[in-house]
């Protein structure tokens, strides 16, 4: 995996170039807040199909809730438990 500083997304599919990214699928892209990631000592990059943000304030989303993240609305399908081992 590599680090990007940007990503184009296709509607219904995800993040261009991501194999993870399937038509219909409820798990297209996964938000990462960066205070996570350093949480738990992890490097961007190191979980496929994510973007990582700044602000702890979108951990709090609910299913359903959608999010603007740049010219993006995302809509949450579920919550993700992140586990390092």
């Amino acid at each position: 995996m590599e680090e990007m500083n940007s990503v184009e997304a296709i509607e219904d599919r995800g993040f261009v170039g991501c194999i993870h990214g399937r038509k219909g699928s409820q798990r297209q892209i996964l938000l990462v807040d960066l205070e996570t990631l350093h949480a738990m000592d992890l490097l961007p990059g190191s979980i496929p199909r994510k973007h990582y943000h700044r602000g702890a304030e979108r951990n709090g989303l609910a299913i359903g809730e959608q999010v603007r993240v740049g010219p993006v609305l995302l809509q949450i399908s579920a919550v993700c438990t992140l586990a390092t081992n």
